[in-house]
């Protein structure tokens, strides 16, 4: 289970993974919302989770009109519905990468 998340990347080949998708952009807002209260610096992460930072940012930034009020955060998610496949592709991309980095053999 050390590649976890490389599993959750993977797209089936019977069902829709949108869900899944739905579901990663999700994960990934609430880990970028607390990062940001929390301050927490990720200028030295790679390119790819930089992507991944800058589509949250616009995503928060659409969604901060909302408030805590669930129903507009839902209209503005489903309204936001390119940014958030745009997000869950980013993951997968980082966590493919990763994976691929980890793997790979070494030259000897």
């Amino acid at each position: 289970f050390v590649h976890l998340d490389f599993l959750t990347c993977c797209k089936f080949a019977e069902g829709d993974s949108r869900i899944l998708m739905q579901k990663m952009a999700r994960d990934r807002m609430r880990r970028f919302g607390k990062d940001v209260a929390s301050g927490v610096d990720h200028s030295d992460k790679s390119e790819l989770f930089q992507e991944e930072q800058r589509i949250c940012a616009e995503l928060g930034a659409a969604m901060a009109g909302a408030g805590n009020d669930k129903a507009a955060q839902q209209k503005i998610w489903d309204e936001q519905w390119v940014a958030v496949y745009q997000l869950a592709e980013a993951c997968m991309a980082r966590g493919i990468k990763e994976f691929m980095d980890d793997t790979a053999p070494t030259a000897k």
